[in-house]
């Protein structure tokens, strides 16, 4: 029941194409034009952030010390190789502290993250080019009918009245 309403409901409210592209448009603008792809050490205090970038400024090899003291799994294998990524999907603090290094070069101090501290080396940078907009309409026009639904429910809750 609940479900048929809400199909109703976006059959009477449905998105505007120009919501679509509006929305595709600052997507790309949050994408930037840019992919890059790091490498990190995650621990999980400043200290040992500290010790760890210590060791590579005395010639420490990155990928040795990612490989036996960072917790995160899913690179820890790869030397702390993470995949390429486009610079609007990084945390902020990540995205500010590569933002002006070159490749190779390792980030002046250790980044607080939810999960700890990483330590960062910038690996490499490519130009990137954004999906058409034809690509994605349909992946956006979802996005923004969950929205839209998820806006009318709490709508609807703050309207309602329980007794």
């Amino acid at each position: 029941w609940v479900r048929s309403y809400l199909q109703q409901w976006l059959q009477q409210n449905p998105i505007a194409p120009v919501a679509v592209k509006i929305a595709y448009d600052a997507l790309k603008v949050q994408m930037g034009d840019q992919e890059v792809q790091i490498r990190h050490i995650l621990v999980a205090s400043q200290e040992e952030a500290s010790k760890v970038q210590g060791q590579i400024a005395a010639g420490g090899q990155f990928e040795d010390l990612a490989a036996s003291v960072s917790l995160d799994p899913a690179s820890k294998q790869a030397g702390g190789l993470m995949p390429w990524v486009v610079r609007g999907a990084l945390m902020p603090e990540i995205a500010q502290a590569i933002a002006k290094l070159t490749k190779g070069q390792l980030a002046a101090a250790p980044v607080k993250g939810p999960a700890g501290y990483h330590i960062l080396r910038l690996e490499g940078i490519r130009p990137f080019t954004p999906p058409e907009l034809a690509q994605v309409h349909a992946q956006i026009k979802r996005n923004l009918e969950a929205q839209s639904v998820n806006a009318h429910i709490q709508k609807l809750r703050e309207q309602a009245s329980v007794k």
